[in-house]
This record gives structure tokens, C-alpha cells and sequence, in this order.
């Protein structure tokens, strides 16, 4: 069964709904940051996307990710950043 999201979301109180939109957008962070990891350690491991039939980082982002080509460089450059410059601590997100 597919849920109508916009109809769950015109439903929301005003509250409700900035209060939504607080959490997704924490999801969609620690979701962006989970995702520049992974990339990062499969940038790393060339052979695994390439035993999948990907010649590159970028085919494998924009074929099987089914990311826009814009989308894989941003993420693939922002992935290479993160192993140029590990942060000295490990946790995420840091504390407030």
C-alpha cells in the first residue's frame, strides 16, 4: 500500500509540521554524512565496484546509485575531502 505523503503532510498541524520538518532534515543530514562514508571507503576498494561492472566511482554512483551526474561529483568530492581531512574526533554530530 503507498502512502500519500503530501495529503499526511497537509494533515499536520503547523506545529506538527515544523517539528516534522526539524527531524527530516536531521535524517537527511546524518543520512548525507552516512552516505560521503560509504563512498569514501568504496573510493577506496575500486575492485568492489568494479567486480559489480562499474569502470569508475562516478559510473557506479550514477548507474546503480541512480544519482544525477552533478549529484555524483558533489558526493565523490565530498567523499575524497573527508578522507583529506578526517576530523580528529569520531563522533557525529558534535556536541552542542
Amino acid at each position: 500500500m503507498k502512502t500519500n505523503i503530501l495529503a499526511i503532510a497537509d494533515r499536520l498541524s503547523d506545529q506538527d509540521l515544523l517539528a516534522r520538518l526539524h527531524v527530516l532534515a536531521g535524517n537527511e543530514r546524518e543520512a548525507s554524512v552516512d552516505l560521503l562514508a560509504h563512498l569514501a571507503t568504496l573510493d577506496s576498494r575500486p575492485a568492489v565496484y568494479a567486480a559489480q561492472g562499474y569502470g569508475s566511482l562516478f559510473s557506479y554512483c550514477t548507474q546503480a546509485l541512480r544519482l544525477s551526474e552533478d549529484a555524483a561529483c558533489n558526493r565523490i568530492e565530498a567523499a575524497r575531502a573527508c578522507r583529506r581531512f578526517p576530523r580528529s574526533s569520531t563522533s557525529w554530530p558534535p556536541e552542542r
